[in-house]
Parts: C-alpha cells; structure tokens; sequence
C-alpha cells in the first residue's frame, strides 16, 4: 500500500495570555473550592444529615430553620468573639450559649464542621445517648 502524502501545519503563533484568560482560569480554579462551612450547611448536619439532634415539641425543620435564622443573625452582627465562648470546649453545663457576632458563628460553624456527631451530642460512648459534655453549643 502507497504511503499517503503527509502535509505538516503550520504552527500556531505563540502569544501571551491575556488578562481575560488569566482571570477565566482563576475563575475556573476557584469554582471548584469552597470557602468553609455556612449556617445552613452547619445546621443541616446538626438537625438533618448527620447527627439529626431532636428536641421535644419542634420537627426538624423548624430547628432547622431557627438554626439558619440566630446564625445568620449573628453574621450580620460584625464584631470580636463574645467573652468566654470556646464552642470547641466541651461543656456540660445547661445554660444558654449564644452567638451574638460574625466571629462567634464562625467559630461555631467550624466547630460543627470539624467534630464528630458523637461529641456534639456528648455522647461519649457511641451508644446515641447523652452522657458526656457536649461540644459545639449552641444546639438550637
């Protein structure tokens, strides 16, 4: 069988990048990155998904959607961390935790993001009973 003729191409001119396709690859680039937990994505591993804490009285998507409501509250609430709040501390005691600032729901919203279903629930020995302290607070 003959050998077909082989033409080569031309070469396409090398050029530099332009601004616009600098930013169109970064744009790219970060499409695929998240920024970290928010308040619902927070809240649904609290009230639905993962960890599905319960409260007497209210369905889970009422506490859902009072989760979504005092954290983003508290996000448009610019300030420092509150005084003592350490939602990665464990804590056993029963009485009220708030999040009053961006930075205190930042905080909480890492904190949910990083801990174990177990220990936001202070269920110390896996059994899905309380017994430990809890960590994370507030639980809405």
């Amino acid at each position: 069988m003959p050998a077909l003729p082989f033409r080569a191409l031309p070469a396409l001119p090398a050029r530099p990048a332009t601004a616009l396709t600098t930013l169109a690859l970064a744009g790219v680039a970060l499409a695929g990155t998240g920024c970290g937990p928010d308040c619902y994505s927070a809240c649904d591993k609290l009230y639905r998904e993962e960890c599905n804490i319960s409260a007497a009285g209210q369905s889970q998507n009422d506490l859902l959607s009072d989760c979504v409501d005092v954290c983003q509250e508290a996000l448009d609430n610019p300030g420092e961390v509150t005084a003592g709040y350490d939602p990665f501390a464990p804590t056993s005691s029963s009485s009220a935790i708030t999040i009053n600032t961006d930075r205190d729901a930042a905080l909480w919203m890492d904190c949910i993001d990083q801990t174990s279903c177990e220990n936001i629930k202070g269920d110390q020995d896996g059994d899905g009973v309380t017994d430990g302290p809890k960590m994370c607070l507030p639980h809405f």
